[in-house]
């Protein structure tokens, strides 16, 4: 093993496996990769790590586990395509980009997000393989989007196919594009987003990718429409309060 003493685990600062056809002395080709088992994955002896990039298509086994426990440096994740099912990211706060999809965490809301303060790029959902989806391999991630109001670098966020329901209005006003489509499962929960951007013929316009055209103004038109319903509901609790005086 290339980097089997103490020495060169701790010096190593990039870990890669895409199939990319730009190498560099830390790139695994694919043909290395699909020799490699996955499974269970502990990189606590590589301190030094900065980007770590393990696609699961390529893989001869899929994650289902991974420890960055001591990979405090770590700024670039990326995991999709493998079977994690939880992920523990609580020493991880330089995380700049986070890519998760297409894995099988177990229901949970984003609240394991929330410290990560640096982070840019978000991507948890779930991504064209109904065949996963079918056999119930899919990322379970639910509730609001409020665990997110902090993290105000963040500039993509995409959870399409999950059950993320609501809390639209606490995405900070950094982000600049959101997924949020509803495509391979049909019952998916954020269908009820996505809803909110439909013109007045019933149609969400997106992009090639499936992002929301448009997104920072039709946010900022939300916000304003949720403050507005705020400041009405005040409004009424106040006289009904000063009538049954």
């Amino acid at each position: 093993n290339e980097y089997s003493t103490k020495e060169k685990k701790e010096g190593l600062e990039e870990i890669i496996i895409d199939g990319s056809i730009y190498k560099n002395s830390n790139t695994i080709d694919k043909k290395t990769a699909e020799k490699l088992e996955g499974r269970s994955v502990d990189l606590s002896e590589y301190p030094n790590l900065e980007k770590l990039i393990i696609d699961g298509n390529l893989l001869k086994s899929k994650l289902t586990s991974l420890d960055l426990t001591n990979c405090n440096k770590l700024t670039i994740l990326g995991c999709s395509r493998n079977e994690l099912t939880s992920l523990d990211l609580s020493k991880n706060e330089k995380l700049e980009e986070l890519y998760i999809s297409d894995n099988n965490f177990f229901t949970q809301d984003l609240s394991f997000l929330s410290h990560l303060l640096n982070l840019k790029e978000l991507c948890l959902g779930n991504y064209n393989n109904k065949e996963k989806i079918n056999q119930g391999l899919y990322n379970r991630f639910m509730g609001s989007l409020k665990p997110l109001k902090n993290l105000t670098k963040l500039k993509k966020i995409d959870i399409k196919d999950t059950d993320i329901s609501h809390g639209l209005e606490y995405l900070p006003d950094s982000v600049e594009e959101l997924g949020c489509s509803v495509d391979e499962r049909k019952d998916a929960q954020v269908q009820t987003i996505y809803n909110l951007f439909a013109n007045e013929q019933g149609v969400v316009e997106t992009d090639t990718f499936g992002l929301i055209k448009n997104f920072p103004a039709k946010l900022q038109v939300y916000k304003q429409k949720i403050q507005t319903q705020s400041n009405q509901a005040q409004t009424v609790q106040i006289e009904i309060l000063t009538t049954n005086k």
